[in-house]
């Protein structure tokens, strides 16, 4: 998930480059829309950093979750789905995918492509400021685990 980072204009012209060019595919183009990231090197410097617990990340499969099938978003609604996706990657119920999300195993990228992103609802509250950084009071930046009381409130 993507909050508008407390940097602004002093991230490095790399990071400014990286995050143009992956802007539209992170889920992002959505207010309030999120998807997995493995955590690469410039990926650090774009993305609000979190660890979410396993907890957090089934409910949002289960209750948000969509997959990819033919280009098409298709809702998780029974292990067919992710069986005619990823069958061949021996992922064919939602408690395999869960799994290779949350451990970053050897078929993360396939998994990760094929879940759609997540559009989340605005979270209960609001958000205080998404310009300051977390520590300062604020909304952006590495909250570590207390991501999942962002994702409890959006979901």
């Amino acid at each position: 998930m993507r909050v508008m980072g407390a940097g602004g204009n002093k991230r490095s012209h790399d990071a400014r480059r990286m995050t143009a060019r992956w802007k539209g595919s992170d889920g992002a183009r959505y207010f309030f829309g999120g998807t997995t990231l493995d955590g690469g090197r410039d990926r650090m410097w774009c993305s609000s950093k979190m660890y979410p617990n396993l907890k957090s990340v089934r409910e949002l499969i289960y209750k948000r979750g969509y997959g990819k099938l033919n280009k098409q978003r298709i809702p998780l609604s029974n292990n067919n789905v992710i069986e005619e996706g990823l069958g061949n990657h021996n992922i064919i119920c939602i408690e395999d995918l869960v799994h290779e999300i949350m451990t970053v195993g050897p078929h993360f990228k396939e998994a990760n492509n094929f879940l759609w992103p997540f559009k989340l609802k605005a979270p209960l509250g609001g958000l205080k400021k998404k310009r300051n950084h977390y520590v300062e009071g604020g909304d952006a930046g590495n909250r570590e685990n207390y991501i999942n009381e962002l994702i409890k409130r959006m979901n």
